[in-house]
């Protein structure tokens, strides 16, 4: 039952988990990693953590996998904010942001249609009424990122976040 679900749960994350960590050295080992992160230096700092969500929430959308967006996109935030010295929990942030939205999203992703499942809908109807409570999130952490990286403080950015939220 749930402990056997669980189980396998777990060890699907591992092997996703290994599997990033093999893209990672293998990206690093021929240069692919060091190219990401010289794409992500040509935009001003101030733009690296939008950029980098945004390019999340791309290639999330596209391939319906969050997992498979941290496995790309963490490796290259984790180089970045060493090589640079920009905020890394914003930047790691910014990748997983990226891919959870995706997978909320997306018309392929799995959670989507097991959710569609659990609710007893059409995987369609459900994305379709998603879309305002996705615009309604992204507006948000939009409104305390902003409100976050002026004052410099992460608990402006929390209840910030957390008012618009309630709102």
């Amino acid at each position: 039952g749930l402990y056997t679900s669980m189980f396998k749960r777990t060890l699907s994350v591992t092997a996703i988990m290994v599997m990033a960590w093999f893209f990672c050295s293998v990206a690093e080992d021929i240069g692919v990693l060091n190219a990401a992160v010289s794409v992500f230096l040509a935009v001003p700092p101030v733009l690296a953590a939008p950029v980098l969500l945004i390019f999340g929430m791309l290639l999330s959308g596209r391939t319906g996998s969050a997992w498979g967006t941290y496995a790309v996109l963490i490796p290259v935030a984790l180089c970045l904010g060493q090589e640079t010295g920009y905020d890394l929990p914003l930047l790691v942030g910014s990748a997983v942001s990226g891919g959870i939205y995706g997978d909320i999203s997306a018309k392929i992703s799995h959670s989507l249609h097991y959710a569609a499942e659990s609710a007893g809908v059409d995987p369609k109807i459900l994305a379709r009424i998603q879309k305002p409570y996705l615009l309604a999130a992204s507006v948000s952490c939009a409104v305390a990122f902003a409100a976050g990286f002026c004052t410099r403080s992460v608990w402006l950015y929390l209840f910030v976040l957390a008012v618009v939220y309630v709102c």
